[in-house]
């Protein structure tokens, strides 16, 4: 492409320097010999999520020794002690476990982390399930409501008192947690009074960690955090949803092994924080599991504060003479029109079906051919590339072998009409000779001259 430009600039006698272009990538072409490479290095790539450092290719062969039960345990516990680089020193946390007895992995983690480590983790407070509700039939009494009623007194008494002069930052929802408890305590996080007496109001996090058992994550526990971002509602605020993949010699496997749910509160550096959890969690060699962001849901922006007095900015307030000036050294001399049509139910398009179209527009577009229109079809693929040149411009159109046709028309007429006019003719023809529904699916259209030209003069 390079070398074809330097020619055509060549033989109209301009120089590098008084010569600018663009380039405008189509639909390509099936079958090509170079296919598979033109996806890696042509157009934008699309990712649906990547971590922010790169992966350590080194590691992609390490083993580990420790069993599954081993591993999995092993990724709950680092995940919870990685979780703490989303708050400060000092934490205050509240773990919302099952019935009192009954095993609370979260808890027992987060207590042999407080005991090797000190400092992060200040103060440990367990929430279990009330006893008046403990039964599940409990739950469909006569005097349920009253029961909901003193176990929220119960629970609000105990996150005051056991937490003393201070504040909770840390919420961290257990998978043996019941979905009473939650309720209940959504309606303590629900009143303003009760959210600024008992938790922070600085890089607050509530956690639902990880599980491999996808029934285990049930969605009332997401759901919790949910609703209490719809509390909130302003940022700073973000509810992030990770996942934990198995990283193995051939890659990292599309398939989670654990899924765990983040909302963090009052944090307005959070997206570093999160980064930092990721990064260190990916860092280690104990696990061969690597953590990604699936999604991440933002706050609203603040309502503002004071009166209202917006200022409306005319075209003059800003500096136009650059502008001004690149427009009037703007010379048009012709228009370029790209269009991409959707064929139907397309396996095959004769060569000689798209060249008959094409001789077809042309002459009702009343253009004279200077040389009759040719095809071609060897060696470039699956599809066909048919090419008419008229005394006033010229036409490309490309049938990708599969469903596309990409057309590129180049008139010395400026004229806006000429260019709907041909996507309308063409399109008749076309569907006359392939026999199928023919969709223009895109259109563009540039100028072409002198000056840094991008743009037709008004009117046009």
């Amino acid at each position: 492409m390079e070398d074809t430009k330097d020619a055509l600039v060549k033989v109209l006698g301009g120089t590098d320097s008084s010569t600018s272009s663009f380039r405008i990538v189509d639909g390509g072409m099936h079958g090509s010999s170079t296919m598979e490479n033109d996806r890696k290095i042509i157009g934008p790539r699309i990712v649906h999520s990547r971590n922010c450092d790169d992966d350590d290719d080194d590691h992609e062969n390490d083993t580990v020794s420790t069993t599954n039960d081993d591993a999995a345990t092993d990724t709950e516990v680092i995940v919870l002690n990685e979780s703490l680089h989303l708050l400060e020193d000092d934490v205050v946390a509240v773990v919302v476990c099952g019935v009192e007895g009954d095993p609370c992995k979260s808890l027992d983690v987060l207590r042999e982390s407080s005991n090797k480590n000190g400092g992060k983790i200040k103060k440990i407070i367990p929430l279990w399930t009330c006893a008046s509700i403990v039964e599940s039939s409990s739950l469909f009494s006569q005097d349920i409501s009253t029961k909901m009623t003193n176990c929220e007194v119960d629970i609000s008494n105990t996150l005051s008192n056991d937490a003393g002069s201070e504040k909770v930052s840390l919420l961290v929802v257990d998978n043996s947690a019941q979905e009473v408890t939650l309720a209940i305590l959504f309606s303590i996080f629900g009143s303003v009074w009760n959210r600024k007496r008992l938790f922070a109001s600085h890089r607050f996090a509530i956690i639902v960690p990880t599980t491999s058992d996808e029934e285990n994550y049930k969605a009332w526990r997401r759901n919790f955090l949910v609703l209490i971002r719809e509390k909130i509602t302003y940022r700073p605020l973000s509810l992030a949803n990770l996942v934990i993949k198995k990283k193995s010699t051939g890659g990292v496997s599309s398939t989670p092994v654990h899924t765990m749910s983040v909302l963090s509160i009052y944090d307005s550096k959070f997206f570093l924080h999160l980064n930092e959890m990721i990064s260190n969690f990916n860092g280690h060699t104990t696990t061969a599991d690597i953590m990604e962001v699936e999604s991440i849901y933002d706050g609203l922006p603040p309502p503002q504060v004071g009166p209202f007095r917006p200022k409306i900015f005319t075209p003059d307030d800003y500096d136009l003479q650059g502008g001004k000036e690149q427009l009037a050294a703007q010379k048009s001399m012709g228009r370029q029109s790209l269009y991409q049509f959707e064929i139907s139910n397309s396996n095959s398009v004769p060569a000689s079906a798209l060249k008959t179209a094409l001789e077809h527009s042309i002459s009702e577009m009343e253009w004279d051919l200077i040389k009759d229109v040719q095809y071609f079809a060897d060696g470039i693929g699956d599809g066909i590339v048919v090419v008419g040149i008229f005394s006033g411009g010229n036409v490309v159109t490309v049938w990708d072998g599969n469903s596309h046709i990409d057309v590129n028309l180049f008139s010395l007429d400026e004229s806006e009409d000429l260019r709907y006019k041909f996507s309308t003719v063409f399109t008749k023809f076309l569907r006359k000779e392939v026999a199928r529904k023919i969709t223009l699916a895109l259109s563009d259209t540039h100028p072409r001259g002198t000056g840094r030209v991008v743009s037709f003069p008004v009117g046009n």
